[in-house]
């Protein structure tokens, strides 16, 4: 499973009373995470703070500023080069955690050097509602954008190749994602609880989908799966209790793990298949219990 910095059903409101012992414990643990924090840039340009990648290439990653996880706020641009004791620097990534729980970071523009989205990076940017990630970016790490609320729109380029684990992860108000041809890897809980989104389209590229891929999607209407999809993992589409409909272009029925449509109304979901592959889902365990038709 994916590390989990927070519980999903976390309450605010609650406290734990801890003995002496445990909060000097954990006080000193934040002490020296703060100072790591503190130190862990190697220089600052414009507000913007940096790791040095590689001295050969001049090349750089942005990173977050201090021992606060908060080191942004507002309307952020990213430069594609900065200047650092004579020499200029391609900004070729965002970091790790680099923008990780800024609540109050409105929009960031990201540069076309950008090649990856580091994991965590923009985890928990509650106010953040738009993205636009540029077409130089193939990765996108994991956690990337997990708990970004108010994230109602991104636009996903035919450069990236990996969504890793929970890149998107509970952005509940994400109504509509496109995702290019270039995807072949969609990590474990690449879009789970995503709550607001209506309609998916797996490009032929992918082959698996990860663990929870779109668990608790509630709002899911339709899903068109993949022709080279040859296997569903576990609870790819639990809890996805408004999925009505389910496009399978693969004359093999894919094979599914344990839950993968637990959960979904299997009585009042459509599965439209491949004519030629009709009977092969019908007597799929996995597939038999929707109603199979050939698509049209």
């Amino acid at each position: 499973m994916l590390p989990n910095r927070e519980s999903d059903d976390a309450d605010p409101q609650k406290t734990t009373v801890m003995t002496t012992a445990k909060h000097f414990l954990l006080t000193a643990l934040l002490t020296a995470v703060g100072s790591l924090r503190a130190s862990a840039y190697d220089f600052s340009a414009d507000g913007l703070c940096y790791n040095i990648l590689s001295d050969d290439d001049a090349t750089c990653e942005l990173t977050y500023r201090s021992d606060s996880f908060a080191s942004y706020a507002g309307d952020i641009v990213v430069p594609a080069t900065v200047s650092h004791q004579g020499r200029h620097y391609t900004v070729s990534a965002i970091g790790n955690s680099a923008f990780d729980r800024c609540p109050n970071l409105t929009s960031v523009t990201l540069p076309p050097t950008v090649t990856e989205i580091g994991e965590w990076a923009f985890f928990q940017c509650f106010r953040l509602k738009r993205m636009d990630i540029p077409s130089s970016v193939t990765v996108i790490g994991e956690c990337a954008f997990r708990r970004c609320s108010q994230l109602a729109s991104v636009r996903i380029p035919d450069s990236v190749t990996e969504l890793r684990g929970g890149a998107f992860e509970l952005c509940s108000a994400l109504q509509a994602v496109e995702l290019p041809p270039s995807v072949t890897t969609m990590g474990e809980s690449v879009f789970r609880k995503c709550t607001a989104l209506t309609s998916v389209v797996i490009p032929d590229s992918v082959t698996e989908l990860g663990v929870c891929a779109f668990e608790g999607c509630a709002a899911l209407k339709s899903a068109v799966l993949p022709s080279r999809l040859c296997m569903l993992s576990e609870g790819a589409f639990r809890d996805c209790s408004n999925l009505t409909a389910i496009h399978a272009r693969t004359a093999t029925p894919p094979i599914c793990d344990e839950g993968v449509f637990e959960g979904v109304p299997r009585e009042r979901c459509a599965v439209f298949v491949p004519a030629e592959a009709v009977a092969d889902y019908q007597a799929d365990e996995a597939w038999g219990g929707f109603a199979v038709s050939a698509a049209q």
